[in-house]
């Protein structure tokens, strides 16, 4: 806090969440579709897929594995409800053919 009868600052500094474990598909390669899923979360803190590395969209809870039916890079990040903070998205790149 800053005063001009002050001559100091205090500074808090939240670290960022602890990042959750690298997601797991059920198939990998899969045919026509597979889930990924992360272990549950621990006490304060939310997991939630993202579609982008260092996303921070809270619009899918990774409570649920996520049903996926394309190739592509999947990535999970952590949420700290009492910092409010963001971890790293640790991701799995998956494989999915449409094989006939």
């Amino acid at each position: 806090m800053w005063s001009t009868t002050s001559s100091s600052i205090d500074v808090t500094n939240f670290p960022t969440a602890v990042a959750p474990p690298a997601p797991v598909a059920a198939a990998n390669p899969a045919c026509g579709s597979t889930t990924v899923s992360v272990p549950a979360a621990p006490g304060g803190t939310i997991y939630y897929w993202q579609t982008v590395n260092n996303g921070v969209s809270t619009s899918n809870d990774a409570a649920t594995p996520l049903t996926v039916s394309s190739s592509g890079t999947y990535y999970v990040a952590a949420y700290e409800t009492a910092t409010q903070c963001w971890s790293t998205t640790p991701s799995v790149t998956v494989t999915v053919g449409s094989y006939t």
